[in-house]
């Protein structure tokens, strides 16, 4: 447990010492709120997801939860890069702290993060719109487990490609690749059944999309049960492969 609280540690110092990120954590979910209320224009009448009976406005606030979530992805990359690039990672695997300390520590500081991220969203949305979260506590349940296993997924996956390289200019091209089509293609943003087909079988491909329906799906309590299980399968899936990356990834920081 020392372990697991050393790498939390530096990861939440780090954050508050790098006070232009810690902003934005706060000020990016505060934009998109402000974009979805200019787009979702009466906010009182249904009608934008029928299957719902949802404004924009509720659609996209469980969107937006779980879009906190899959930011983890760039940050666990960066940081896992740049812990190798600057030895950080060699002294955490040179002393007796083994790949589970290091990747449940990073996960877990994810995880609060996207938490607190959630409580302040679902607020601000009440404020914006008056569009609010409540239900029974099978679907409070099911909507802090999504947070859980999509914060968990993304920092995993993160950590599994972040370490196959310590320099910039790689983790960047990965970063740009794998974010943009990842999240357009997903059911952040709007209804994928309206989309066009390839679109729509894009995102039957993409665990972004499984993990925003599961979100949504209980913040309307009508979520789907296989598609739960489907996200906590991810989670664990992704757990092992960033296992396996950490107990394999080089010590020694890739040639500048």
């Amino acid at each position: 447990m020392d372990k697991i609280s050393a790498v939390m540690y530096r990861d939440f110092v780090w954050l508050w010492n790098w006070r232009p990120n810690l902003y934005a954590q706060v000020l990016t979910p505060v934009a998109y709120l402000l974009f979805a209320v200019a787009l979702s224009g009466n906010m009182e009448q249904g009608g934008f997801n029928d299957a719902l009976n949802a404004n924009y406005m509720s659609f996209f606030i469980p969107g937006l939860i779980i879009l906190q979530t899959f930011n983890r992805f760039s940050s666990a990359l960066n940081d896992s890069s740049n812990d190798r690039r600057w030895g950080v990672f060699r002294i955490y695997m040179t002393t007796k702290m083994k790949p589970f300390h290091y990747v449940i520590g990073k996960a877990l500081v994810s995880t609060f993060i996207c938490i607190l991220q959630s409580i302040f969203i679902q607020g601000m949305g009440i404020l914006l719109s008056g569009s609010y979260f409540f239900a029974g506590f099978g679907s409070i349940a099911i909507l802090i487990f999504s947070i859980v296993a999509s914060s968990f997924f993304w920092t995993c996956l993160g950590i599994a490609i972040g370490l196959t390289t310590s320099q910039e200019e790689k983790r960047t091209v990965y970063s740009t690749l794998l974010t943009l089509p990842i999240m357009f293609s997903s059911s952040i943003f709007y209804d994928v059944s309206q989309a066009p087909k390839y679109i729509y079988w894009l995102s039957r491909f993409n665990p972004l999309t499984y993990m925003a329906d599961v979100a949504r799906g209980a913040y309307f309590n009508n979520y789907d049960l296989a598609e739960v299980i489907a996200v906590g399968a991810l989670m664990i899936i992704a757990f092992f492969v960033a296992l396996g990356r950490v107990r394999t990834a080089k010590l020694i920081p890739d040639q500048m």
